[in-house]
């Protein structure tokens, strides 16, 4: 079995996942040294100060990431200012991607009346 898990610090925020064994995977709050936010609060608050427990469980793991996804974007779990899951890792994206996202915008050459005389792709 799957198990879906939340954990909810004493300042609100929360974290999502899943695990074949929730105990072990928060290991009394050791289990998180990957995730300093999580973790710097664990050490602030204490372990015993934080809410945990299994919301669902499921035998295919697939619907347990899916069911997290969800949870994580309802949630705003992965905005710091929500909770402590970490922005949704990406593959690679081509240059058209990249650019849609703000993050490597164009750089124009224009004329005297504002007219693109040549488009040049950002460096960085």
């Amino acid at each position: 079995m799957f198990h879906v898990y939340e954990i909810i610090s004493p300042n609100s925020k929360v974290y999502f996942n899943y695990s074949i064994d929730p105990e072990k995977r928060w290991n009394n709050g050791y289990g998180f040294h990957s995730n300093k936010a999580l973790q710097d609060d664990i050490k602030r608050y204490g372990w015993p100060a934080f809410q945990k427990s299994v919301i669902e469980s499921f035998d295919d793991e697939n619907i347990a990431k899916q069911t997290v996804a969800d949870l994580i974007a309802t949630n705003q779990a992965n905005d710091p200012a929500y909770g402590y899951n970490c922005p949704v890792k990406r593959g690679p994206s081509t240059e058209a991607q990249i650019i849609a996202r703000g993050l490597r915008k164009p750089i124009y050459q224009c004329d005297l009346d504002d007219n693109i005389l040549v488009e040049y792709k950002s460096v960085n």
